[in-house]
């Protein structure tokens, strides 16, 4: 019985996703640019740019 319930799971349907932002749009690009800025450039710049002792 234990094995059983270990073995089962629930799934829930995927709901249909309308509308939406196309990735190739200009405001597409933008937001994913500026999401790599945020994740690539500022880490560097805080290594770069940090606490000097």
């Amino acid at each position: 019985m234990m094995r059983d319930l270990l073995l089962t799971e629930t799934t829930f349907p995927v709901s249909k996703v309308t509308g939406g932002l196309e990735p190739s749009s200009p405001l597409g690009l933008l937001i994913i640019t500026i999401g790599i800025i945020f994740t690539v450039g500022l880490p560097i710049l805080m290594i770069f740019k940090g606490n000097k002792n």
